[in-house]
């Protein structure tokens, strides 16, 4: 098997660093939608991704917030901006509580393989 090949193009964005990317990202995700938790998921959770991977984040509504599992287009507004390549899931509350009970949703995935980047103050 070849191994992939070389790339210069780093998924950073706007900002200096990977780290200071995911944290921007995470920054505009709360101011815009004020969510209860952001997971991240995918090879840049498992620690095992490409300078040029995307971040995936599962953005899980607080109860009672105006957004919810559909709201695709006011989520990926929040991370207009900083172009960085980002795959980001909303999920409202009760939605996220019931698929991570489940062991086959994408939901119960995140939670046993992903990592909690964010969790609101009670």
């Amino acid at each position: 098997m070849e191994a992939a090949p070389a790339t210069d193009h780093v998924n950073h964005g706007i900002y200096g660093s990977e780290e200071e990317a995911l944290q921007g990202l995470i920054d505009h995700l709360v101011a815009a939608a004020d969510p209860e938790a952001i997971w991240l998921f995918g090879s840049r959770a498992q620690r095992n991704h490409r300078p040029d991977s995307d971040f995936d984040l599962l953005v899980v509504a607080k109860p009672g917030a105006p957004w919810g599992s559909d709201d695709y287009e006011f989520i990926y507004r929040a991370t207009s901006g900083t172009r960085i390549g980002c795959d980001v899931v909303p999920v409202g509350h009760d939605d996220f509580e019931e698929a991570a009970t489940l062991h086959t949703t994408l939901v119960s995935i995140v939670v046993d393989e992903g990592r909690k980047i964010y969790e609101a103050r009670s």
